[in-house]
């Protein structure tokens, strides 16, 4: 394929991902959270089995297109099937968020985990035969609907199955007054926009600007492996902070006001100079990145007082998440293209200003 080709193929996953996003988290809660799980894992493991078997520029756009329908399916409903569980399960509403917080960090434990062992294996795999690494992942989304099948569908579905056609227009407009009234909702637009910051504008760093850095250091290739490894198990180490039970308890300001501190430390020392020491420090951005995916879907949803559109409200944070990262993307590459340093300067003021808006408007909003 031309570059032209490959530039297509990699842009149509996060369209169509984007696209589907919130019809597809809406479709979730009004008709079953675990069956829309089910499916969206289905869809992309065998999107990932056809991409490994792809050998033309349309079959891969095509399972690119498919991969991201089945995604945005199966993370429409999955954070909806842990709150709901977690309602079920406890006595009262203020212990549902408790266990539903505990839940999410161990979750968030086991995925970043689980990505330092894909990122091992998956290393290898790509090396030896590129192929089976993309099987391997239509192997893991394969075993994840397999495992939601065992789990008993709790959710008490808005609509029956035979309403789906009649209602496809009421619906529609239904959908779109929900999701402007979920946007006009101050707590929820704030602590949407503060979590969404907090993961995307430090992978974009991360994975535009890190490599660079490292190289402009004078890192040899190795080191630059190994940090990358690092990095990952920053995030893991990340994901360890919130389940402590002083930190559980704090306020969400509190989380973000830390969250916010610990991404300047780890960026501002670039602006005096770029050596190996300096560029470890970047490795905090890990730990911001681990802490977020900890706490997001609990900081949300705590400020969501219709506990029936879970599926719907995450699915809009995750939209919103796609916005800023495709805008904390585009400003630091075409900023990085004078030097990485002056693209990590950018993020850095621009993180500074909208954080700053976002941090006085959670303190009044809560």
């Amino acid at each position: 394929m031309s570059y032209a080709q490959i530039g297509i193929a990699q842009a149509a996953f996060p369209i169509v991902l984007f696209l589907c996003q919130i019809t597809a988290g809406r479709i979730a809660d009004l008709y079953s959270h675990k069956w829309c799980n089910v499916s969206g894992n289905l869809l992309a493991a065998a999107a990932y089995f056809a991409y490994a078997n792809a050998e033309s520029f349309y079959s891969v756009v095509l399972a690119e297109c498919a991969i991201g329908v089945g995604l945005a399916f199966s993370e429409g409903a999955d954070t909806a099937l842990q709150r709901h569980y977690a309602s079920r399960v406890a006595r009262s509403a203020v212990a549902a968020d408790d266990l539903f917080a505990q839940v999410s960090v161990r979750i968030a434990k086991l995925r970043q985990g689980g990505r330092c062992f894909a990122y091992l294996i998956g290393g290898w795999a790509v090396v030896s035969q590129p192929r089976l690494a993309i099987c391997l992942v239509g192997v893991v989304f394969t075993i994840a609907a397999a495992v939601v099948l065992c789990v008993p569908n709790i959710h008490q579905t808005q609509r029956r199955a035979g309403e789906v056609l009649r209602s496809i227009k009421h619906e529609g407009r239904d959908t779109i007054a929900y999701v402007r009234s979920t946007w006009q909702h101050g707590p929820l637009r704030w602590r949407m926009l503060a979590m969404a910051i907090c993961v995307q504008v430090p992978a974009a760093i991360m994975m535009v600007l890190f490599t660079q850095l490292l190289i402009a250091a004078g890192a040899p290739d190795f080191v630059v492996g190994i940090s990358w490894i690092a990095f990952i198990a920053s995030c893991w180490a990340g994901a360890h902070i919130p389940g402590f039970k002083r930190v559980a308890r704090q306020t969400p300001l509190w989380h973000y006001t830390c969250l916010c501190a610990v991404f300047a430390m780890s960026t501002v020392w670039l602006v005096f100079g770029v050596n190996l020491w300096c560029v470890l420090l970047l490795l905090g951005l890990g730990v911001v990145i681990g802490w977020t995916d900890a706490i997001a879907g609990p900081v949300v949803l705590k400020a969501l007082q219709d506990k029936e559109n879970v599926a719907t409200v995450m699915s809009v944070h995750r939209t919103i998440e796609a916005i800023v990262a495709s805008i904390a993307f585009l400003v630091t590459g075409f900023v990085s293209t004078s030097g990485p340093r002056n693209g990590v300067l950018v993020c850095l003021v621009m993180f500074v200003l909208v954080a700053s808006i976002i941090w006085f408007k959670l303190r009044r909003h809560g």
